[in-house]
């Protein structure tokens, strides 16, 4: 009642009136069914229209929760409909194998202990399930305790749905309780935070309740989406709507992201934040000269389920609040800045100017290590290539000087040429064609030239030199 959710009817009969087709019954949960609406029957997600409802022996249009309904489903068969079978608005609901909930034992009843194996009845299901206490090993005649349960096979289930145990033998009712989550694998003894989460989802502050189920969030499932609180609460509509609304005006969610529908704490967002600066801060540490993480390598480090166009707006969005800085596709450390130390500033040296000197001849990547220490080697160049100082032609390093007086040849060319080859540009650097192939793509990649087939014409970066 505290949240009734889409409409549910727990199927208890199913049966085929000639001239009809199948016709299911059943206590209606949640909002009112209406004649025309588009269920799903669950399991096996199979799809139906209620054609007609009957309240009564009586034909109505909408039946309202809490009534004997028998609802014509032309699209379903009685084999598809067996008891414990929910027809339900699509999307909200699912089977479960995995569900927590609080319990009261029965004062009369025997204790109820960690792996008890009972019958679970759950709307018209009834299901084999083994027990986990969550608090301690066992919940004592009378008192209340938190349990995962373990449906045989699984059962349609919602948050806020009663049931009851009871043993199979000697025959007796054990417990009754409701359901918390259906997302029951999140709770484990003994996980932090486990009995509190529960303990405020079992309450009557609904924002609290909805901050609890954001809270409750699987790492695998980060971000939160509001689709997924939606079907973790089985509830949808202005009042779910009017609560977030609050809740975000209370600052106590946070939607980080233009155009997405991530859903998060405050608490959920500052914990994010802290793990991905933590992550960078930890990789300008290893790698003083690096250049910075990806998105994809931030990603597969802390939530490598996650949607990779969402975390990158996650990390854009901590960017822009300034919790972490990004240059060139990479994100870094706050204030990050790579800083050579006296060795490997002599080793730059020692590096671009054999570079330099070997003009459009360029040094090799392995040719290049050979002149660095060999646990700064590769860092090194990285770093002075995203400086500049340094230009990548396939597997060739070019110093920038020789770099820039190859564009101004290239654009002295075109100033009497239209077009340009790989064997003038071969002449034009005074090198071979084992060097001049990559250097002409290395110019391609740089927007000096744009290549036609085997012809070369000038590039958006040559014509914006002679803007200039």
């Amino acid at each position: 009642r505290r949240m009734a959710g889409p409409p549910r009817l727990p199927v208890d009969r199913a049966f085929t009136v000639p001239g009809f087709g199948t016709v299911a019954t059943g206590t209606l949960r949640g909002d009112a069914l209406r004649v025309g609406m588009e269920l799903e029957w669950i399991p096996g997600n199979g799809r139906t229209r209620v054609r007609s409802l009957q309240v009564h022996g009586g034909p109505v249009e909408r039946a309202e929760p809490g009534q004997r309904v028998a609802a014509n489903l032309p699209d379903a068969t009685p084999e598809d409909l067996p008891r414990g079978t929910w027809v339900a608005a699509p999307g909200f609901f699912a089977s479960h194998r995995v569900l927590a909930g609080r319990i009261r034992v029965l004062g009369a009843a025997p204790p109820l202990a960690e792996g008890d194996i009972v019958a679970l009845h759950i709307g018209t299901a009834e299901a084999s399930t083994r027990v986990s206490v969550l608090d301690g090993d066992r919940i004592a005649p009378g008192e209340e305790g938190f349990v995962r349960l373990h449906p045989r096979g699984g059962v349609p289930a919602a948050f806020a749905d009663g049931f009851i145990l009871r043993r199979p033998a000697p025959i007796g009712t054990v417990a009754g309780g409701h359901v918390l989550d259906v997302r029951g694998y999140r709770y484990r003894r003994g996980r932090p935070g486990t009995l509190e989460l529960l303990e405020r989802r079992a309450g009557d502050d609904r924002r609290d309740i909805v901050l609890a189920a954001l809270e409750g969030t699987p790492a695998f499932r980060f971000p939160p989406r509001r689709r997924d609180l939606v079907e973790n609460l089985s509830w949808d509509g202005p009042g779910l709507d009017e609560i977030l609304s609050d809740l975000f005006a209370r600052g106590d969610l946070i939607q980080p992201g233009e155009g997405e529908d991530v859903i998060l704490t405050a608490s959920a967002w500052a914990a994010f934040a802290d793990l991905v600066a933590d992550r960078l801060l930890r990789d300008a540490q290893n790698h003083p000269l690096g250049a910075g993480l990806r998105g994809e390598e931030i990603r597969n480090a802390l939530y490598p389920r996650s949607e990779p166009r969402t975390f990158t707006r996650l990390l854009d969005a901590l960017v822009e609040e300034g919790y972490i800085d990004a240059r060139e596709g990479r994100y870094v450390s706050r204030g990050f800045e790579p800083r050579p130390d006296a060795e490997a500033r002599a080793a730059a040296e020692t590096l671009l100017a054999a570079a330099r000197d070997r003009g459009f001849a360029p040094l090799s990547t392995r040719e290049a290590l050979q002149y660095l220490p060999g646990e700064i080697g590769r860092p090194l160049v990285d770093y002075l290539l995203n400086r500049g100082d340094l230009v990548r032609a396939g597997d060739y390093l070019v110093e920038r000087d020789r770099w820039d007086a190859l564009r101004s040849r290239v654009a002295a060319w075109f100033a009497e040429e239209e077009t340009l080859t790989v064997a003038q540009l071969r002449t034009l650097a005074g090198t071979t064609r084992k060097y001049a192939v990559p250097l002409a793509e290395a110019l391609d990649d740089a927007k000096v030239t744009v290549r036609r087939g085997d012809y070369r014409y000038p590039g958006p970066a040559l014509r914006e030199d002679r803007g200039k």
